[in-house]
C-alpha cells in the first residue's frame, strides 16, 4: 500500500494556505501561482536562503496529491504553506504528452463549385484514433504503452469542451472543430469529427478533401504506472489536433516533461471541487 502522510503544521480539515513565517522546509507542501491561478508542489530541498527547488504535484482522488517528478525553482516569498493537503509518492512520472494517428476516412465532404472549380468543401468530416492500447501498439518509440482503462474515468471532462485545433495551437485561429464522437474499443481511443465550415479554413479544408492532411495529433497529460514506469494508466485528454506530421499506422507518442502551465490548469479544477 502507497504511503500517505500530511506535511507540514497538521491543524483542522480544511484550513487555508497562510503565508510562510518561517524558513522552508524540505518536504513542506506549498501553493505558488501562475498567472492567478494556483499550483501546488513539494520543497524538494532549497537553493539558496531565499531560493527553493520545488516539485510540482498534481491531483489523484480526494484530497489525495500525485508526485510528478517535475521541478520548478521559486523564491520564498512566493510561497505559501497549505498544512491540509495530502500528498501521495506513488506516481513519479506525470508528463505532457502529443500523439499522432491516421484520420480514416476524409471522403464525404461536399464541392462547392464556381462553374467547373472547385472552391471550396463543406461537411467535411474525419474519424480516426487519437490513441492505441498496449494490444495493438505494444510500444511506441520510446518503449511506452497505454493501458486499456487509461481513458476510463477522463473522457467526460473532454466531453464537454471535445475542441479540434490545428497544430495544437490553443487559440481561437486555430480552432479548427469539434470532435462529435468520442469512445474506446478494443483497439485505442476512437473519434469522429466535422471541420467547421468557417471562410478561415477553406485552406485546411481542401488539404483534408485532397487527401493531403491525414494524420491527427492529441495533447493532454499521462500518468505512468508506479510499478511499470513504461506503462500509461491514466490520460487526461485536453484537445486533438489537425496535423501534417505522418504517424505511425497505430500511434506515436512524444513526451516532454509537465509544465507549470499545465499543472496551473490541472490544480484550478482540483481546487474547484475542494
Amino acid at each position: 500500500m502507497a504511503k500517505k502522510f500530511f506535511i507540514g503544521n497538521r491543524k483542522k480539515p480544511g484550513s487555508k494556505t497562510t503565508p510562510l513565517k518561517v524558513k522552508s522546509r524540505a518536504g513542506e507542501v506549498v501553493v505558488f501561482e501562475h498567472e492567478g491561478d494556483p499550483v501546488v508542489g513539494v520543497i524538494e530541498k532549497a537553493v539558496s536562503d531565499d531560493r527553493h527547488r520545488v516539485e510540482m504535484v498534481l491531483p489523484g482522488t480526494g484530497r489525495l496529491l500525485f508526485k510528478t517528478g517535475s521541478f520548478v525553482i521559486l523564491e520564498s516569498g512566493t510561497l505559501k504553506s497549505h498544512d491540509s493537503l495530502v500528498v501521495d509518492a506513488r506516481i513519479s512520472r506525470v508528463k505532457e504528452w502529443t500523439g499522432n494517428a491516421q484520420i480514416e476516412d476524409s471522403k464525404s465532404a461536399t464541392e462547392v463549385k464556381d462553374g467547373d472549380r472547385i472552391v471550396d468543401y463543406t461537411n467535411v468530416k474525419i474519424s480516426g484514433f487519437l490513441s492505441t492500447f498496449v494490444g495493438t501498439t505494444p510500444e511506441d518509440r520510446d518503449g511506452e504503452y497505454v493501458m486499456p482503462d487509461a481513458f476510463k474515468n477522463t473522457l467526460e471532462q473532454f466531453r464537454r469542451n471535445p475542441v479540434m485545433l490545428m497544430d495544437h495551437r490553443n487559440s481561437v485561429d486555430h480552432l479548427a472543430g469539434s470532435f462529435t464522437k468520442i469512445g474506446t474499443n478494443a483497439q485505442g481511443l476512437f473519434v469522429e469529427g466535422k471541420v467547421s465550415d468557417g471562410p478561415g479554413l477553406i485552406d485546411t479544408r481542401f488539404k483534408i478533401a485532397e487527401g493531403h492532411l491525414k494524420t491527427l495529433s492529441m495533447g493532454g497529460l499521462f500518468r505512468f504506472n508506479f510499478d511499470d514506469p513504461n506503462a500509461i494508466e491514466t490520460v487526461d485528454l485536453f484537445e486533438g489536433s489537425l496535423t501534417p506530421i505522418p504517424a505511425n499506422p497505430d500511434a506515436i507518442f512524444q513526451s516532454r516533461s509537465l509544465t507549470v502551465v499545465t499543472a496551473a490548469k490541472m490544480m484550478k479544477r482540483y481546487f474547484s471541487i475542494l
